[in-house]
């Protein structure tokens, strides 16, 4: 204690003041008997009120003002442990990291992490002053600033407080690097981090160049088991389960409370995949995992339909049926080079069932005039965005009454055999054994050429599919034009047009996903908020789930998963340069607290001193 704290003190000594006043307070004068007043009736009147327990409540008053007027002039400081986020003399800086991905809504106990972990971040604000600033950074992916650097330290409570743990992956790296760009304006700025220590991809170290305090919340449990995809394909469910730890769930599939099937399952330690079968029923509802275990909100998945894959049907009709194992046509082979991730299936004729639906693009060599079934089936399946490639032979000038290509091509087919020859541009001239001739529908945009301008290969839009019509089938029989890079380039198109229309590849929580300007996406939790800021509109995908994606009449439908890596985790260090943030010993400034104090104890002494005027004069 210094001299002018001691000095201050000492006025304390001064309470004796109000005491001294107090006393020194005249008594009433004594009553004298007057005899003449013997003869006048007593009257009644009010009495004097007793003034014992108001003084004394008047006394403490003054005598409480004059204490705290010592104390506020002594500098009042408190002992308290705090963490050493001040860099020097000046204010703090201090950004502040919250783990909100999706193994944060793991309970521990009674509590689930991210709990816990905002209750640390508060702790950090508590220790802050009037003039220290802070700023906030969420480490789900993808790490993202919430709000900046701001003295408005009420503002970041409310931040944190709102904050929520979606379906996320983990990206600590990323929210370090959003602290260090915050920090790079920012004198003494350090970084606090509250998270579980768990991440996405497996055990790895993080450095940072910023004083650094991980708060980190321990993750004891680790049984998590999560149902990454559930999809319908061929009368059956097809499951992938990741699990931290190997355990024995029941796998069900439900419509509603109804279960369809269901089956006891050994789930290692990883991914596991299970086949629900469920022939004849609708490929709808849910599949959960029985038993809870420590995030019950990763335990279950809608049934999509379809694959994740795009799928391709090739219909050659030069395939004969003891001709399986020869080598492939050439168009299957054009598809196989420009969509290798594709699912292709070799077919025998155009399928009119399911099986169509189930198709992204659907190329016919050899193409003989449809049916009336056919042609229905076609457009139907357009209508839902497959594309369509035709490339017509010799048999596609045949066909049945009332068979045809409508609407693509307007009448007959006829074929022309003979040695004609296609223009290539810069690629020079193909030449062709046999050409078809027809007449193009509406809209149809010659890509290639014969020589006498005869259209070669065609495009064209129809409903919400594309068409490519071909007037030489793939076979070498009849010339090497599909062994072009041209011819190529435009079986490539149709592809790109496939995935325009249906996008293949499930989305990963987390993730950014450009949509059009004007598009209305609809997430698993109603409508996400487009983010039209930059030069892409964007929305974030924070849940998994189906999404809708609805722009200028069409829609589209895209599956959010969980990240399988996040599930399976792996521990993250977090290492920094500089020297680490410890909790020590401080003393804290209450001077605020004891000025309140003394402006309350001012209040109370006004308000007793005129409340007793006013009762002493209403008693005279």
């Amino acid at each position: 204690m210094g001299f002018t704290a001691a000095l201050a003190l000492a006025l304390g000594t001064l309470v004796v003041l109000p005491w001294i006043a107090h006393r020194l307070r005249r008594s009433p004068p004594r009553d004298e008997p007057f005899a003449p007043l013997r003869f006048v009736p007593e009257a009644s009147g009010p009495s004097d009120v007793p003034r014992g327990i108001d003084d004394r409540l008047l006394f403490a008053a003054r005598a409480l003002v004059v204490l705290l007027l010592a104390l506020l002039a002594a500098g009042p400081r408190v002992r308290t442990s705090t963490l050493g986020v001040r860099q020097g003399d000046g204010d703090a800086s201090v950004v502040l990291v919250l783990d909100d991905s999706g193994g944060m809504r793991a309970r521990e106990g009674t509590s689930a992490r991210l709990s816990l972990a905002k209750a640390e971040l508060r702790k950090v604000l508590d220790d802050l002053d009037g003039g220290d600033r802070a700023a906030l950074v969420l480490a789900g992916k993808p790490a993202r600033v919430v709000r900046g650097f701001t003295e408005d330290l009420q503002a970041i409570r409310a931040a944190i407080e709102t904050a929520e743990a979606g379906d996320r992956a983990t990206d600590l790296a990323g929210a370090l690097d959003r602290a260090e760009e915050l920090a790079g304006d920012e004198r003494g700025a350090v970084v606090v981090v509250a998270t579980d220590g768990e991440g996405s991809g497996g055990p790895r170290t993080i450095e940072t160049k910023l004083p650094l305090h991980t708060a980190k919340i321990a993750a004891a449990r680790r049984d998590d088991c999560a149902v990454i995809t559930a999809r319908a394909r061929a009368g059956a469910a097809h499951v992938r389960v990741a699990c931290q730890t190997a355990s024995k769930r029941r796998v069900r599939w439900l419509d509603g409370t109804r279960e369809i099937a269901a089956t006891q399952a050994d789930l290692r330690e990883g991914v596991t995949e299970i086949a629900l079968d469920a022939a004849g029923e609708r490929p709808r509802g849910r599949v959960e995992l029985d038993a809870a275990d420590g995030l019950a909100e990763d335990d279950g998945a809608a049934v999509v339909v379809g694959s994740a894959r795009m799928r391709i049907g090739v219909v050659d009709r030069s395939v004969g049926v003891d001709d399986e194992e020869r080598t492939p046509p050439t168009l299957l082979r054009a598809f196989e080079a420009v969509a290798p991730e594709a699912e292709i299936e070799r077919l025998a004729r155009v399928p009119t069932d399911a099986a169509l639906a189930s198709l992204d693009v659907l190329a016919i060599d050899h193409a003989v005039p449809w049916s009336a079934d056919e042609r229905m089936a076609i457009q139907g399946a357009m209508e839902s965005g497959l594309s369509l490639w035709v490339a017509f032979g010799p048999a596609s000038a045949e066909g049945s009454l009332g068979a045809s290509f409508e609407p693509f091509v307007e009448g007959p087919v006829r074929w022309e055999p003979g040695a004609s020859r296609v223009r290539f541009g810069v690629e020079g001239a193909a030449p062709v054994q046999g050409r078809a001739r027809f007449v193009l529908g509406a809209g149809a945009q010659v890509i290639a050429a014969f020589e006498d301008d005869a259209p070669f290969l065609v495009r064209a839009s129809h409903r919400a599919g594309a068409v490519t019509l071909v007037a030489v089938p793939s076979d070498p029989r009849f010339g090497d034009a599909a062994l072009r890079p041209a011819y190529v380039d435009a079986a490539l198109a149709i592809v790109d047009e496939a995935r325009r229309v249906r996008p293949h590849g499930d989305l990963r929580a987390g993730e950014t996903l450009p949509v059009p300007a004007d598009a209305d996406v609809i997430g698993p939790r109603g409508r996400i908020e487009v983010d039209r800021s930059g030069a892409q509109a964007t929305v974030p995908l924070a849940h998994a789930g189906e999404l809708r994606i609805r722009d200028r009449g069409s829609e589209q439908v895209r599956v959010v998963t969980l990240d399988e890596a996040e599930v399976l985790g792996g521990a993250v260090a977090i290492q920094s340069s500089a020297a680490p943030l410890e909790r020590a010993p401080q003393l804290r400034d209450r001077s605020g607290w004891v000025a309140a104090l003394l402006l309350a104890a001012l209040v109370a002494e006004l308000a007793l001193r005129y409340g007793l005027r006013g009762r002493r004069a209403s008693s005279s």
